[in-house]
């Protein structure tokens, strides 16, 4: 066991090591902040993403639209027994007035708007329908698609909901495949920088550790400073990557969302619920690549 004294200067020599290699140490810092900077971006854009694909999709509906030679009994009639089916949620008649409603209320321009008069209301009436599951769209889809509707219907819609799903779940895919390459990079290049800073501490050194052990130090007490050092890294990467991330999430998120047509999702107010499990990744992450890049350079150079 080691005792606290002993713990102590184990620590402060380790601390020494860091401020004394200055130059090795700052590289090997900002190589390890941008490592973690780059896998913990792609996991909160993978998180992000699954959580604004959820969202987008709950607020995917139906609607289906009637010719006019349809009356009105009879579209309500398709109402009722919408309604009755376990996979709907809510079903809502669409007449002319409401249509045109909200055509008004659509952003476009004024002079359109004031085309389409009240007397000389063209837009049909429709049913819009929710279901219970999103999956389930298609089955209604199916159902409004047979040729006993052939006649009557003039067109069947989803909203554009699905659009931004499609760009989310492309871009989804793509994080994760370019992620795994380009993390894999960077922990490859960080384990060799790494791995160098250590060996070059070493050869450094090595007359004093020599002195070290001949004058009794334990195996302990020679390599552990270097553990100090290596997490030492590990810590001011951890800072270092959690603010550069919440200052280029901040600037991401407007030209991102702007582009996938989300206005309601507060990224910044994501990773703030978020904050313990972003800086607990990202330290044992960087620990792990530390670590093992350390015990790497201490077996090969110390013949541990």
């Amino acid at each position: 066991m080691i005792g606290l004294v002993k713990l102590k200067r184990i620590i402060l020599l380790g601390l020494r090591n860091f401020y004394r290699n200055g130059w090795l140490s700052t590289v090997a810092t900002l190589m390890m902040s941008l490592t973690l900077i780059i896998i913990t971006s792609f996991v909160v854009f993978n998180l992000i993403l699954s959580s604004v694909i959820n969202v987008a999709k709950n607020k995917i509906d139906l609607s289906v639209y009637f010719k006019d030679s349809v009356s009105e009994a009879e579209i309500i009639d398709y109402q009722v027994k919408l309604k009755a089916r376990a996979d709907v949620e809510t079903v809502e008649y669409i007449n002319k007035e409401k249509a045109l409603s909200y055509f008004k209320l659509l952003p476009i321009k004024n002079e359109i708007k004031e085309l389409l008069k009240p007397e000389d209301n063209i837009l049909p009436r429709s049913l819009k329908i929710k279901t219970k599951d999103p999956e389930n769209i298609a089955t209604i889809s199916d159902y409004f698609s047979t040729p006993a509707f052939k006649l009557k219907l003039d067109h069947i819609s989803t909203k554009d909901n699905q659009e931004v799903i499609d760009r989310l779940l492309n871009m989804s895919r793509f994080i994760r495949w370019v992620g795994s390459l380009v993390s894999l990079l960077f922990i490859i290049i960080a384990l060799v920088i790494i791995i160098n800073t250590i060996c070059l501490t070493i050869f450094a050194r090595q007359k004093e550790l020599e002195v070290m052990q001949l004058v009794g130090a334990s195996w302990s007490f020679i390599r552990l400073p270097f553990l100090v050092e290596s997490v030492m890294y590990v810590i001011l990467a951890t800072i270092i990557s959690t603010l550069v991330l919440f200052v280029g999430f901040r600037v991401i998120q407007s030209l991102a969302f702007q582009y996938l047509s989300i206005t309601e999702y507060d990224l910044e107010k994501f990773l703030f619920d978020h904050i313990y499990v972003l800086i607990g990744w990202q330290l044992l992450t960087g620990l792990f690549i530390s670590l093992i890049s350390t015990i790497m350079s201490l077996r090969k150079y110390l013949k541990i």
